[in-house]
């Protein structure tokens, strides 16, 4: 099953809204995955340049408009999902071999797939944010 942004632009904010809601649904499936007792395989595509996204310098460099991690999602697993901050954390290892702990804001995702259930959620690019008045996650 894949879900899909198709909204159209125009007057009314439909894009958002269904952004906003597969958004939703992939934080659902997170919160659900981190809870149960067993270990579950995510692919999170990111835009890795987006307000309060904290990777590796390497990866900014690598993948400057988009990338892509496995995580395994469980009780055991090293990725937690911060409600408070609307954010998945965990610790992944990339070149070198060296544990680097990521942040992820659901907003900079822009595709969750979930390949054990056959689900993709495509959620398109995220909105456009001017960079003066965000907050990144690393001062708060």
């Amino acid at each position: 099953m894949t879900l899909k942004l198709t909204a159209p632009t125009g007057l009314l904010p439909y894009r958002d809204w269904v952004r906003k809601e597969l958004l939703d649904i992939a934080r659902k499936a997170m919160v659900s995955m981190q809870s149960s007792g067993s270990s579950h395989l995510v692919y999170v595509t990111f835009v890795p340049d987006y307000p309060g996204v904290i990777v590796p310098e390497c990866v900014r460099e690598d993948y400057p408009r988009s990338a892509t991690i496995f995580l395994r999602i469980g009780r055991k697993e090293r990725v937690s999902i911060d409600l408070r901050h609307d954010a998945l954390t965990a610790e992944v290892i990339f070149k070198g071999g060296q544990p680097s702990t990521i942040t992820i804001p659901f907003k900079a995702m822009t595709v969750f797939l979930d390949r054990q259930r056959n689900v993709k959620i495509d959620l398109g690019q995220p909105p456009q944010v001017k960079r003066g008045n965000v907050i990144p996650l690393r001062k708060w």
